[in-house]
């Protein structure tokens, strides 16, 4: 009996049937851990800003939470003082007392405030404006004058994003990172973005209940859970 071979080519397989690699399979599970992190954090952030009774070590504490998920090197909040436009360091994680209560970026910082457009700084080696200030801070850290220049391999990136809220910016968040070839740097700016508004949130709250106070009027915000209480 002979075999009769039908010609018919056989139909493309669905790119849905095609089998992932072990890399996709890492890339997929490492987006996803990353995301559930960053939401994480988000609660984390949300409760430390909640009716807190002290804005400097609640913001202290926001900075502490990105350090512990996010692995944030020097991390500042910085916010002009009543007299003036100039930023100060208002919370700061990393930072010794030693250095400025300027922010960490200066001028760039400055520029951040004053337009409210985030900026990024992939490798702060390449950019003057940062190198050399870092070399300072990074000298005074380690204790010696004899700093070795850091590496590729040692380098951060740099991210400044306002904290505004309705077009009015209060300051600016700070945060150094590892340098990574593979860092979404949009994506890295768009969730410090969220953050910084949950600052100029929690920022704008306390001066309402500053006002309130200043005027004489007893204002205070209720919990979720008394909230929740009163619908019982």
């Amino acid at each position: 009996m002979s075999t009769v071979l039908d010609p018919t080519p056989l139909p493309a397989n669905d790119p849905g049937d095609i089998p992932l690699s072990l890399r996709d399979v890492d890339e997929r599970t490492r987006r996803h851990s990353g995301e559930v992190r960053k939401l994480t954090s988000l609660l984390d952030v949300s409760q430390a800003l909640a009716s807190p009774v002290n804005l400097k070590s609640a913001f202290h504490r926001v900075l502490e939470i990105l350090e512990r998920y996010h692995g944030t090197g020097r991390s500042t909040i910085a916010i002009p003082r009543e007299e003036g436009r100039r930023l100060h360091l208002h919370a700061s994680v990393g930072v010794r007392a030693q250095h400025s209560d300027a922010p960490l970026g200066g001028v760039l910082a400055q520029q951040v405030f004053e337009s409210g457009r985030p900026i990024v700084i992939p490798r702060v080696s390449h950019e003057p404006a940062l190198a050399e200030a870092w070399a300072r801070m990074d000298e005074t850290d380690r204790g010696t004058r004899s700093t070795p220049r850091r590496t590729a391999d040692d380098d951060r990136t740099y991210i400044c994003v306002p904290v505004q809220q309705s077009r009015r910016c209060h300051g600016v968040l700070e945060v150094d990172l590892a340098f990574k070839t593979a860092r979404n740097y949009d994506r890295s700016m768009k969730f410090y973005g969220v953050v910084a508004s949950m600052l100029a949130g929690a920022l704008k709250m306390q001066r309402l209940l500053e006002a309130a106070s200043y005027c004489g009027v007893d204002f205070r915000v209720a919990t979720v859970a008394e909230i929740l209480g009163q619908d019982r």
